[in-house]
């Protein structure tokens, strides 16, 4: 299943190194939020997205914006979450996480002008195949990539930044980093 366009499974890639699979993940191909329909988030050429849970990137042009992570809740019912327009907690959940942040950095006026720039961007899907793999890497590998792949509008704190300095080592593997992670 190699090169799957706007999605990867960790399992297939955890040994590259950290430089290497952000050279990947840089160079592959995403998907136009404005262009995402619920079977791509469900199937990939025809084939089940298991298990549909994992690490997902906004992409603004080619700079990441918005680093998540759909770990409780699948990518399908995460991803569009995003999306909602409605104000506050109000709605009665507010996941819409991605939208309060560009208020809150003056990136836009409103839930709606918000959700419609957010629709000019992209999408890309770390997946993870294997439930284990999930409940152990998922909440260090997101915090990995707000730190290698700065997000604009969630970047890690600057406290974490000079702990990751010292420990992360992007010549070795992914699953090496996730482990110096979680001892940390």
């Amino acid at each position: 299943m190699e090169n799957l366009t706007y999605l990867m499974n960790y399992e297939e890639y955890k040994n590259y190194s950290l430089k290497n699979l952000i050279n990947k993940i840089n160079n592959s191909t995403k998907l136009s939020l404005n262009k995402l329909i619920i079977d791509n988030l469900i199937f990939i050429k025809n084939n089940p997205i298991k298990i549909g849970n994992g690490v997902y990137f906004f992409f603004d042009n080619d700079e990441s914006f918005y680093i998540g992570k759909a770990q409780a809740r699948s990518f399908v019912e995460r991803i569009p979450a995003h999306f909602d327009i409605r104000e506050k907690e109000s709605s009665g959940w507010g996941f819409n996480t991605c939208l309060k942040k560009m208020l809150e950095k003056r990136i836009s006026n409103s839930f709606e002008e918000a959700a419609k720039r957010l629709l000019k961007m992209k999408l890309f899907l770390i997946n993870f195949q294997e439930q284990d793999n999930l409940d152990k890497c998922c909440r260090p590998l997101e915090k990995l990539f707000r730190y290698l792949i700065p997000p604009s509008i969630n970047p890690i704190s600057g406290k974490q930044i000079k702990i990751l300095d010292r420990k992360m080592n992007q010549e070795m593997s992914i699953e090496e980093n996730i482990s110096i992670l979680q001892n940390t």
